[in-house]
């Protein structure tokens, strides 16, 4: 299969890594240009003077991690594939990446050619794992998914009040609170709570706030309507 050549930014706060990536993909003929940032500060400012197609992300970075800068890349610049890098391996940061929307994951030992096989399985619109990923993190595949599917109805399928509700029971009020708080009975919030356990896939506390969206339980509008309720948290 013929690929387009590909920009690609190599984001991570240790320079001699960063460069030795750069050093070893610069000649490489699927690459028609490399760029280095230290922080997804640098990555969302490269990305807003042009485009470019992959981002090589370290999780841990300081001034702006991985994770904060997947997020606003994969918001602010979608058509920008993200792979992260990191020595961790543990999966519940993985998915966390994933679902922030980086669309695969390498160990920071992988050779030359499994960064390469990466960056052209991503470009393609598929998702990559790291050959020396851990089974556990596997495993947690299918569960991302679901936390993805999850998050999708979240999104779309809440009204205004389950939506509300939903941010609610993220943090942490219990169906007295909420009936007070938006002047409902607690049988009425239990149905909905029922609901949107349903919607969501989830079984417990846990399980909602990891498939409400984050977009719903950070949502400003809410934050500022239920301001007092939550002051004291």
């Amino acid at each position: 299969m013929n690929y387009k050549k590909m920009k690609v930014i190599i984001a991570d706060d240790h320079p001699v890594f960063r460069r030795g990536i750069i050093s070893a993909l610069k000649n490489k003929s699927l690459i028609s240009k490399l760029a280095e940032a230290a922080n997804g500060e640098e990555v969302l400012h490269l990305l807003h003077k042009e485009h470019y197609d992959i981002v090589l992300m370290d999780i841990q970075m300081k001034t702006m991690d991985g994770l904060k800068a997947t997020k606003l890349v994969h918001k602010n610049h979608p058509k920008t594939k993200i792979v992260a890098l990191s020595m961790l391996e543990d999966s519940k940061i993985i998915l966390e990446m994933m679902n922030n929307g980086a669309s695969g994951f390498l160990t920071k030992n992988a050779d030359i050619d499994e960064i390469l096989e990466a960056i052209q399985v991503v470009c393609s619109g598929k998702d990559y794992f790291s050959k020396d990923a851990s089974s556990s993190l596997l495993s947690n595949f299918s569960e991302l998914k679901n936390m993805q599917l999850a998050q999708a109805n979240s999104e779309n399928l809440f009204d205004e009040r389950e939506r509300e509700i939903a941010f609610l029971l993220c943090k942490g009020k219990k169906n007295k609170e909420i009936g007070e708080i938006v002047s409902l009975s607690v049988r009425t919030i239990e149905y909905h709570r029922g609901k949107i356990y349903e919607l969501v896939k989830a079984k417990n506390i846990s399980e909602l706030k990891a498939n409400v969206s984050t977009e719903i339980q950070n949502d400003e509008n809410l934050l500022k309507k239920f301001e007092k309720y939550l002051k004291w948290e």
